[in-house]
C-alpha cells in the first residue's frame, strides 16, 4: 500500500498533476521565473545593478522552486522573505522595496490565483459534480471509511493561523 502525503496549500503551486499543460508546478514555476524577472527589471529601472548583484539575487533561497524552498513558498503565499529584503537593503530603502514588491507581488499572486487556484477549483468542482451520479450507498462508504481513516487530531478544527484576541 502506497501512502501519500496529505495535500496542503503547498501542495497546490506543487503538484505534478497528470495533465502537461494543466501542470500546477510547471506554471508555478513559469510564474516565478517571470516574477524572479519582473524584479530584476524593476530594481534596474531605478539603479544599474551589477553583476555581483544579480548573482546574489538570483542565488536566494527564495527563488529556488524545483524543490521548492519554503522561502519560494513564502513568496507564494504574499510573504517576503527576510533574505531578499536584507539583500535589497543594500542598495535601496526599505520603502522603496516594499513601494516595488508590493505591485510585483500583488500581480504575481492575482497569477497564481487565475493560472493555478481558479483551475484547480474548476476541476474539483466537476468532480464533486461527477460524484453525484455515483450511487448514493457507494458513496456513503466511501466517505465513512474516509472519515475514519482521518486522524482526530486533523478534524479538531485548528486553524492554520490564529490572532490574539488581546492585542
Amino acid at each position: 500500500m502506497k501512502l501519500s502525503a496529505p495535500e496542503d496549500l503547498d501542495h497546490l503551486w506543487t503538484c505534478p498533476y497528470i495533465i502537461p499543460d494543466a501542470s500546477p508546478r510547471l506554471i508555478f514555476h513559469k510564474l516565478m521565473l517571470s516574477f524572479h524577472d519582473k524584479c530584476i527589471a524593476l530594481f534596474s529601472d531605478v539603479s544599474p545593478l551589477s553583476d555581483q548583484f544579480l548573482l546574489e539575487f538570483s542565488a536566494l533561497d527564495c527563488w529556488d522552486f524545483t524543490t521548492p524552498s519554503l522561502p519560494c513558498l513564502w513568496l507564494a503565499r504574499g510573504l517576503l522573505p527576510a533574505d531578499l529584503v536584507q539583500l535589497l537593503q543594500q542598495f535601496y530603502s526599505k520603502k522603496k522595496i516594499f513601494e516595488a514588491l508590493s505591485s510585483l507581488l500583488l500581480d504575481f499572486q492575482e497569477h497564481l490565483y487565475w493560472d493555478i487556484w481558479m483551475p484547480r477549483n474548476v476541476f474539483f468542482h466537476l468532480w464533486l459534480d461527477s460524484q453525484e451520479h455515483v450511487p448514493k450507498n457507494t458513496r456513503s462508504s466511501v466517505s465513512s471509511s474516509l472519515s475514519s481513516s482521518i486522524p482526530s487530531s486533523s478534524t479538531s478544527g485548528l486553524s492554520l493561523a490564529t490572532v490574539s484576541q488581546d492585542s
